[in-house]
């Protein structure tokens, strides 16, 4: 069977873009906000000058720092609210302090005393939010370097053998034609990644961790020509279920797997001229 490989060879810096601390350390990262979502990044692409890994580190560098100050600062300033009310009336002061909702109505009675803190939480609440959303446009907008490439006017993303495990960076890929991704990390719940991309047309799923149920996402794909399986869990049941009655479907890789030889002697025989398989 053929099939187009995007070059994935030369080194690249992660883009270790994550605002939190500690720092990514081997491609983990621990979150100090439960509450708030945290993803690890692809590998940036870099120029002769390495400019994007100078950029990627200092935004490392200074995005942790500002996330931290500005939740300091709302922290502060809710604090400083809080001992305002206590200096009016300590009914405002423990109403405000064990119900925080309350320093909405003690500001507008109040705005001689509260405008200090208010300000002060503007400030901190605006630096938080504005480091947050920084964090989710370059996220979003991620170069996947090397990896990345145009091939006769089409997309081809290869994926296989990287050292990250967060594919979400597929979500903003959506006009991608062929995608090599045949890792051990691959899962059903990896595949729903995948869902939109209309022009998909080749797809390597050796070796994954898929199942019958991922069968059923790849089924929706319209465009899926070529799809190579070795060496997973799928089944002749999911393959009947799935794949075996789409139309687009004219290569498929089934070695190692427990798809029934007949099954696919079946499949081929409904289109002679251009189906293939690979057992």
């Amino acid at each position: 069977m053929r099939g187009s490989h995007a070059s994935c060879h030369g080194s690249s810096r992660p883009g270790a873009l994550c605002p939190w601390l500690p720092r990514w350390r081997n491609g983990r990262v621990k979150q100090l906000f439960l509450l708030i979502p945290v993803r690890k990044t692809a590998k940036l692409k870099t120029n002769s000058h390495g400019t994007a890994g100078k950029n990627a580190t200092m935004f490392e560098t200074y995005a942790a720092g500002i996330l931290i100050g500005g939740i300091v600062l709302s922290l502060a300033a809710l604090v400083w609210l809080a001992v305002r009310a206590f200096r009016v009336r300590r009914a405002w002061g423990f109403s405000c302090l064990f119900f925080p909702p309350a320093l909405l109505p003690f500001a507008l009675f109040h705005r001689r005393k509260a405008i200090g803190p208010l300000l002060l939480l503007a400030f901190g609440v605006i630096t938080t939010g504005a480091t947050l959303g920084v964090n989710r446009f370059i996220v979003a907008n991620l170069s996947l370097g090397l990896r990345e490439a145009i091939v006769d006017g089409e997309g081809h993303i290869t994926l296989t053998g990287w050292d990250q495990d967060d594919y979400s960076v597929l979500k903003n890929r959506r006009t991608v034609v062929v995608l090599q991704m045949a890792n051990a990390d691959v899962t059903d719940e990896t595949l729903e990644m995948l869902a939109g991309m209309a022009n998909l047309r080749e797809l390597d799923l050796n070796d994954t961790r898929i199942t019958d149920a991922g069968l059923e996402t790849l089924a929706q794909l319209p465009a899926l020509a070529i799809l190579r399986l070795r060496g997973t869990a799928v089944t002749d049941a999911g393959f009947t279920h799935s794949l075996k009655d789409k139309v687009s479907l004219l290569e498929i890789d089934a070695r190692n797997t427990q798809i029934a030889s007949r099954t696919l002697r079946d499949w081929k025989a409904e289109n002679k001229d251009q189906r293939k398989f690979l057992k």
